[in-house]
């Protein structure tokens, strides 16, 4: 979605929190949250004038996820689609043996969710919406798709919260690129070996390197033995120096 966070309204989501058999002095009272919010700009000693916000979720509050998870909850009941939520990234999916089928089951599934959006006053980002196609050997075709007569872009893989998916589920994009950043913090991580203590050095390691060898690994660690071992050499290469 475009602006999904800065899109929420207000009345809707107090609306729903009325649907879902929330007191009416709770609702009041995130409505009195929600109200008469103002924000402004800064710049260096400079600053814009109060503007009052009419839409949106508000960030940096602990309220904030919960209720856009609550505005957003009803879509895959309302839809019925196969759906993957987390905040705002949505991935519809479908399964069978006829591409054709699957294909057309999409589609349409595609529209349904984008039909919600426009009536829950969110605008879809079509230009960020892209399609794959996990198939066996003797089968590798792209399906091309449109939503609302804008043309979706089929590709061979989708970074997916943090982790790149391939087609074929081999994983080698997402280890490669995990692989070279975390090389790229090893190498200042090296050059500082003989000038900070082990233990100093421990903690960069466990903040800056060690998360980027491990994020998700229960996911891609089912890769061909070769590309499982680079991670490993990553995590030799920098314990080496302590």
């Amino acid at each position: 979605m475009s602006k999904a966070f800065d899109s929420l309204h207000p009345r809707l989501i107090l609306n729903k929190l009325r649907a879902y058999g929330f007191e009416e002095n709770t609702v009041n009272l995130l409505h009195s949250y929600l109200s008469n919010r103002q924000n402004r700009i800064g710049m260096g000693s400079q600053t814009s004038s109060w503007q009052v916000v009419n839409r949106g979720c508000p960030q940096g509050s602990a309220l904030g996820p919960p209720l856009w998870n609550i505005f957003q909850n009803h879509l895959a009941y309302e839809t019925n689609l196969n759906l993957s939520m987390y905040a705002h990234d949505h991935q519809i999916y479908e399964a069978g043996k006829d591409l054709a089928n699957v294909k057309s089951s999409l589609s349409r599934n595609a529209e349904k969710g984008s039909k919600w959006f426009e009536d829950n006053m969110l605008k879809a980002n079509y230009s960020k919406f892209k399609t794959m196609a996990m198939q066996n050997k003797t089968e590798r075709t792209n399906p091309t798709m449109s939503i609302q007569g804008s043309e979706i872009e089929s590709t061979e893989k989708l970074n997916l919260l943090g982790v790149t998916i391939d087609s074929k589920l081999k994983f080698n994009h997402h280890i490669k690129n995990l692989c070279k950043k975390a090389s790229q913090r090893i190498g200042v991580h090296m050059r500082l070996k003989s000038i900070i203590p082990t233990e100093a050095k421990l903690q960069p390691y466990k903040v800056a390197i060690l998360p980027h060898l491990t994020y998700c690994h229960l996911t891609w660690h089912f890769c061909k033995a070769s590309d499982r071992r680079k991670p490993e050499r990553n995590k030799k290469e920098d314990s080496g120096q302590y």
